[in-house]
C-alpha cells in the first residue's frame, strides 16, 4: 500500500502526494457512464462467480503514485489529444490536416498531419506505462518488461512540463527520445451519448499489449518483428515517425463488430475461469 511519503513513480524525486490519479484518462471513459445522475458503470471480475459485479462511479484511480507536477504534465498530454484533428472529424468539420486513405480492399484510415505528433505518441505511451505500474485489479495483467517500462518512464520524464507553453517549447527544441514502439489505433467515426463500451485487457503478453479503452482499441508492441502488429502494418504507427499518425476509423457496423468480439472474448474468459476453479476445487 503506497503512502504520501513514497516517491512519485514518474519523476522518482518528489513525494507522491496526489490522490485519485486516473490510470485511463477520464475523457476516454466518460461516455461509458450509464446513469447520468449517479454516474454509474460496472466493474466485472471474470475470475469471480456470476453476478459478482461492482458498481463504480469513475474509471480506475490510484492514490499516491504521482506528484502534483507529474499529474499536471499528464493533464497537458490529455488536453493536447482532446484538441487533435480527430475531434474535428467527429464533429463533422473537415480539417485540412487530415488525409483519408482507402486501400484496395475498401478499408479506410486517416492520417493526421499536424505539428503535435510527438505529444500524440507520448499520450498513448503514458497510458501503457500507467497500466503497467498500476496495482488496480483491472490492470494487473499488464506488466511490461522491466527494462522497457523504465525506458518509457525516462522518455516520458524527458518532456515533463507543468505548463502547456513550457511543453510546447520543449517538444519543439528537442529531438525525439522515444523508445521504439509500434502501435495501432481503432476508433469509431461517430459516438452516441453513451458508448456501451468497455475498458479491458484484451491481450497482454510481452511484447504485445492490446487494450480496449472504451472509445479506442489500442495495440502496442516494442518488438519490430511482432506478427500481430505486422499484420496491421498498413495502419500501424512508429514512435520514430513524426510526420503523421494513422488511425483506423470504423463505421458503426464495423465498430459494433469489434465491440461484440471484445465482449464475447471476455464472456468466454469468464466461464473458462469458472471451469478452472471448479476443476481445482473438485
Amino acid at each position: 500500500m503506497r503512502s504520501p511519503h513514497d516517491l512519485c513513480l514518474l519523476c522518482q524525486n518528489s513525494k507522491a502526494v496526489k490522490r485519485n490519479s486516473h490510470i485511463i484518462p477520464r475523457f476516454l471513459t466518460k461516455s461509458m457512464i450509464i446513469n447520468d445522475a449517479k454516474k454509474q458503470s460496472y466493474l466485472i471480475d471474470v475470475r469471480k462467480q456470476p453476478n459478482k459485479s461492482k458498481i463504480v462511479q469513475d474509471s480506475a484511480k490510484l492514490d499516491y503514485i504521482l506528484c502534483p507536477h507529474c499529474e499536471s504534465y499528464f493533464g497537458i498530454l490529455e488536453k493536447r489529444i482532446t484538441k487533435s484533428p480527430l475531434q474535428k472529424i467527429r464533429n463533422q468539420i473537415p480539417p485540412k490536416d487530415v488525409e483519408f486513405v482507402t486501400n484496395a480492399g475498401g478499408l479506410t484510415h486517416v492520417r493526421l498531419h499536424h505539428s503535435d505528433i510527438l505529444s500524440f505518441h507520448l499520450f498513448w505511451l503514458s497510458i501503457l506505462w500507467r497500466c503497467s505500474i498500476s496495482t488496480e485489479e483491472l490492470f494487473k495483467g499488464v506488466k511490461l518488461e522491466p527494462g522497457f517500462e523504465e525506458s518509457l518512464r525516462i522518455a516520458l520524464l524527458n518532456y515533463k512540463s507543468t505548463r502547456e507553453a513550457e511543453f510546447s517549447k520543449l517538444i519543439q527544441a528537442h529531438e525525439s527520445t522515444l523508445p521504439f514502439v509500434r502501435y495501432v489505433l481503432l476508433t469509431p467515426k461517430t459516438l452516441g451519448k453513451r458508448s456501451n463500451g468497455i475498458v479491458a485487457i484484451i491481450k497482454s503478453k510481452a511484447p504485445l499489449h492490446v487494450l480496449a479503452l472504451n472509445e479506442y482499441w489500442l495495440a502496442m508492441s516494442n518488438d519490430p518483428a511482432d506478427e500481430f502488429i505486422n499484420n496491421l502494418n498498413e495502419i500501424s504507427n512508429r514512435t520514430q515517425e513524426m510526420n503523421s499518425v494513422k488511425i483506423w476509423i470504423l463505421d458503426k457496423e464495423a465498430w459494433d463488430n469489434v465491440h461484440r468480439d471484445q465482449t464475447a472474448r471476455l464472456v468466454n474468459l469468464h466461464f473458462q475461469h469458472l471451469k478452472d476453479q471448479e476443476h481445482h476445487n473438485s
